[in-house]
């Protein structure tokens, strides 16, 4: 295993030990010990549900780029099994993963690959910073934080026209390893410019990427009213959003530790109590091990046999190429 792999996975346990002592140390051992079977059954459902969701995403996707459609196992377990490999390659295991099954298992080109996780990616920040941008006018937190990072996920996909117009004024002489990266990350840049410009797939996006997110404000609900945590509509939008946000970058395995603190944090910066944030997260946190750890395991092997001994270096270096 890589060493920064390493140091990120002993970070990411110092992390979640320093998190489990904040929140027994703030007498949360009986709420903790009162947390029933169905309890936990009843998150995993809600979480199951929003994969669902996810995996319809791709279903439509797909379909976008003329490619057979998504396998029914997929929808469902797509998006858990890339859950699963953000624990197992930190910062961008789901995307290499999801690179994988889809060039392999579908034969989608792994710059458009690429695009099709970017433009979800960047409708999720889009989705965020309208919810926060919302909050902001009516709360008028005009020159707050929250209010500038609203403002900058909304602009994104200004940033992509941005970005395209940039590369197709960079020349560089061919036939060199600049060249190449150059014609891979335009290839990306371009087919994500495509897709926000079909008006009608990216609404439905969209509305996918709405109804994720109020299923996952519920899920939030009904972790608070285990612990019968008293927030306000605002913080647990929030951390909903955060959550969602998070899955573009993981820091740590699973961002492990990282979403506990950013958790709290947020509910500090409004007005409430860290430890709620943090107790929120870890249950959060281990409702998603339970589900990528069992069907997320059990859809990386079924899958395996598409990528005929193919590893996830041999994808990075084919970054590299033309596909």
């Amino acid at each position: 295993m890589d060493k920064k792999y390493i140091w990120q996975y002993l970070f990411a346990v110092i992390l979640i030990l320093f998190s489990l002592i904040f929140v027994l140390k703030n007498n949360n051992f009986k709420v903790l010990s009162g947390v029933s079977f169905s309890d936990v059954f009843v998150s995993i459902f809600i979480a199951l549900v929003i994969y669902s969701i996810s995996g319809l995403q791709y279903l439509f996707l797909l379909r976008r780029y003329g490619q057979t459609k998504l396998n029914l196992s997929d929808i469902f377990l797509l998006p858990i099994a890339m859950n699963f490999w953000s624990f197992i390659i930190p910062f961008q295991g789901a995307l290499l993963y999801s690179t994988a099954i889809l060039k392999f298992k579908y034969k989608i080109k792994i710059a458009e690959s690429f695009s099709i996780n970017i433009y979800s990616y960047l409708i999720t920040i889009f989705i965020a910073g309208l919810i926060g941008m919302f909050f902001v006018i009516r709360d008028k937190m005009f020159f707050s934080t929250i209010s500038a990072i609203s403002l900058l996920f909304v602009l994104n996909p200004f940033i992509i026209f941005l970005l395209n117009a940039l590369f197709q004024r960079w020349h560089i002489r061919q036939n060199n390893i600049l060249f190449k990266i150059q014609q891979f990350l335009f290839a990306i840049v371009y087919n994500t410019k495509l897709l926000y410009k079909d008006l009608r797939t990216t609404l439905i996006v969209v509305l996918i990427n709405i109804v994720h997110t109020f299923l996952s404000v519920i899920w939030y609900y009904w972790v608070i009213s285990i612990f019968k945590i008293n927030l306000s509509a605002i913080s647990v939008i929030m951390l909903a959003l955060l959550a969602k946000v998070s899955l573009i970058l993981r820091l740590t395995p699973g961002n492990l530790g990282i979403d506990q603190l950013a958790s709290g944090g947020l509910i500090v910066l409004l007005g409430g109590k860290a430890v709620d944030g943090v107790l929120v997260s870890l249950f959060i946190t281990f409702t998603t091990i339970l589900i990528v750890f069992s069907l997320g395991v059990l859809s990386t092997i079924y899958n395996m046999k598409y990528f005929q001994a193919t590893d996830f270096k041999s994808i990075i270096k084919s970054l590299l190429k033309r596909t």
